[in-house]
């Protein structure tokens, strides 16, 4: 399992840990606490509930997380469920899916109405861990990689500079008229 971005309640960062532990699935977050505060309840929360399979490695270079993101089974996007994401599409459910990992994201508007159409994602609602679980063993549990793939595919033909050049040139053009 793996998570890159701002570590964090409000992206998911205790469903996540449950989950992992829950599973034995180990997880890896790639990225800052938000705040001082944050890493410090978290931590906290990590040593009261004895979890054992999270690794945090703070901030990497694109490189190096796009490497571990490769050599992960799921990735993580587990924004609550709060107004101000309620539209929000992370650029991180782009990189997992440019890996060919399924991702497991919140099933919120801007996330189901930019994904749903590419079957590369799992939406579940964001604060029920067994929603998560269900969601981690049947992709973790499901060797064929078609759902990564069809993420692939996604960002290649969707997703892509290349697939939304002309279009995007167009309304460029027209806001300089």
């Amino acid at each position: 399992l793996i998570y890159v971005g701002g570590i964090s309640r409000e992206r998911g960062i205790y469903q996540m840990l449950n989950v992992s532990q829950r599973t034995g699935i180990p997880l890896l977050c790639i990225g800052p606490f938000t705040n001082e505060t944050n890493e410090k309840e978290i931590q906290e929360y990590i040593q009261t509930n004895n979890i054992s399979t999270v690794t945090f490695t703070g901030r990497l270079p694109y490189a190096q997380a796009i490497a571990h993101m490769k050599n992960a089974s799921i990735g993580f996007s587990l924004l609550q469920d709060l107004p101000r994401y309620s539209d929000v599409v992370p650029s991180k459910v782009y990189d997992y899916l440019a890996c060919e990992i399924p991702v497991i994201v919140s099933d919120l508007p801007g996330l189901r109405q930019q994904f749903e159409e590419s079957q590369s994602c799992l939406f579940v609602d964001p604060k029920d861990e067994n929603s998560i679980e269900n969601a981690v063993m049947k992709l973790f549990n499901n060797t064929d990689r078609k759902t990564g793939i069809k993420g692939r595919l996604a960002v290649e033909n969707r997703f892509s500079w290349e697939s939304n050049e002309k279009q995007l040139l167009l309304i460029y053009s027209r806001i300089l008229i």
